[in-house]
């Protein structure tokens, strides 16, 4: 009897390559999961293949029958992670495992906050509040769907939920809103609390949740310090810390190094890199830091 195979299957965005991702053996069929190229939407199916017909040739029968796609070719690609880059003070770049990229608060360089321009592309942009360290949009190559406020939304297989907090201690008086955005990738959960400036009410570490990857300010001054942040990081329990926001390429002598953080604390890895990638089911089992060098 011919053997039967199961993979997931990605249509990617503005593309006509498919990603065919190896998951688990089926005795029967196999089952994909398709983002139409028309409208961003998931269609399910399952697909008879044995080797006399083969993967590739099943899927493109199956594929423009039902979604009128046309195929130029398939990809067959098996293991790959999240990543998630520091681009350098509050931003990140979050890329899936299908290629999907969010960038985090784009920053605006200038004279004091001398990091490199931001020059990627991606297809989800957040805002955590709008001083030009966090919402340079603008620099976003891609068109980019930009999200901002107390949402919950899910945009190209990332689910996205932001909950209101404040960027000082004293309820906004000082510096405004911030908005703390979740993320859910890959069934990896992770949290970038913007320009945080207070301990998280009880009702804030509810919304937020579960945490396995929590980005976090620590360089204080603006926002928390290192010892209100190392509270945070008790409050929300996450697997793995990033810290960001601190004195790296920074003129501001009032804000802090990581170092303030770091001291004390064990399980603490200091990259010579600025990207890191995680998967499903392979987060440490303790709570582990990981210090980032800046991309740009």
């Amino acid at each position: 009897m011919p053997n039967k195979y199961g993979v997931r299957i990605y249509a990617l965005p503005d593309s006509d390559v498919i990603l065919i991702k190896q998951t688990v053996k089926r005795p029967e069929s196999l089952r994909y999961i398709v983002d139409s190229l028309e409208d961003g939407t998931h269609r399910e199916a399952h697909i008879n293949v044995d080797d006399t017909v083969g993967i590739a040739d099943a899927v493109r029968q199956a594929l423009r029958g039902e979604l009128g796609v046309r195929l130029i070719r398939i990809i067959v690609k098996e293991g790959l992670n999240m990543k998630i880059k520091w681009l350098g003070h509050a931003s990140f770049m979050i890329t899936s495992d299908t290629g999907t990229k969010l960038i985090t608060d784009p920053y605006e360089p200038n004279k004091e906050l001398t990091y490199g321009e931001i020059n990627e592309s991606a297809d989800i942009v957040t805002v955590s509040h709008d001083h030009f360290d966090h919402s340079n949009v603008a620099a976003v190559r891609g068109n980019p769907k930009v999200v901002k406020g107390a949402v919950i939304v899910e945009i190209k297989g990332i689910a996205i939920k932001g909950t209101p907090s404040y960027h000082d201690d004293a309820d906004g008086k000082k510096r405004g809103g911030n908005i703390i955005f979740c993320f859910e990738v890959d069934g990896i959960r992770v949290c970038h609390l913007g320009d945080l400036g207070h301990l998280l009410s009880d009702k804030q570490v509810a919304e937020v949740g579960t945490v396995d990857i929590l980005l976090i300010p620590v360089g204080g001054y603006f926002t928390i310090n290192g010892r209100i942040a190392t509270q945070v990081c008790n409050q929300l329990k996450p697997k793995v810390i990033i810290p960001m926001h601190w004195n790296y390429k920074w003129s501001f002598s009032e804000i802090a190094s990581v170092d303030e953080f770091l001291r004390g604390k064990r399980d603490v890895s200091q990259l010579d890199a600025s990207e890191v990638e995680f998967k499903e089911g392979e987060l440490p089992a303790s709570t582990q830091i990981i210090v980032l060098k800046s991309a740009l």
